[in-house]
């Protein structure tokens, strides 16, 4: 017979260790094998997460009804119309009776040349400013040619160039040679006294 006080020595502690060795690889084994002991690979049903998604979709329905259900996003009743007040037909005028048409007269030209301006002089072409940029940025026409409303008859080098626009013809000068200054300021006249007339 096994004594109480070799129990408590190393003999005791070398047992109760062994047991709980045992009782752990019995747990691990069972729990391991468990799957594999019931053949059967479903899992089974997850009630508490089936609920949770449940409830999950009811709130999201709730949160559409109540963004749906602003008032913002509703279009207003309309109100009824009035009816509209009833108003007689006024009475047609006779219709005068029909006149020969009168000729319209072609607008007369303007006295002053309204074209763009003139830049060049080149033998039998001269060139206007454009309003664009680039390859319009100059308008080139020779003896005969139209384009946009503005047509060169000819040239006089170096220094006129003859052109048809808006119906009127004009003279363009490509300098101008006034000099106001002279007549502004003129020389003084000097005293010719002193001459005498010899025979």
């Amino acid at each position: 017979m096994i004594e109480s006080t070799t129990l408590k020595g190393p003999l005791g502690w070398s047992m109760a260790a062994i047991s709980v060795i045992v009782l752990f690889c019995i747990f691990t084994v069972s729990t391991v094998g468990a799957p594999l002991l019931t053949g059967s690979g479903e899992l089974a049903p997850d009630t508490e997460s089936d609920s949770l998604m449940d409830q999950h979709n009811e709130f999201a329905l709730l949160d559409i009804a109540r963004f749906n259900g602003r008032s913002a996003f509703f279009k207003p009743i309309p109100r009824p119309r009035k009816a509209p007040k009833y108003i007689p037909p006024t009475p047609r005028e006779p219709e005068p009776e029909d006149h020969e048409p009168q000729e319209v007269e072609p607008p007369k030209p303007p006295q002053t040349y309204m074209g763009p301006p003139l830049i060049a002089i080149i033998g039998d072409e001269a060139w206007f400013r454009g309003s664009g940029s680039g390859f319009d940025a100059v308008i080139r026409l020779r003896s005969g040619q139209e384009k946009n409303g503005l047509m060169l008859v000819s040239t006089e080098e170096p220094t006129f160039a003859m052109v048809q626009h808006r119906g009127g013809d004009y003279a363009l000068p490509l300098f101008t040679v006034e000099e106001p200054f002279f007549v502004d300021n003129p020389p003084p006249s000097t005293n010719d006294d002193f001459l005498e007339e010899v025979n």
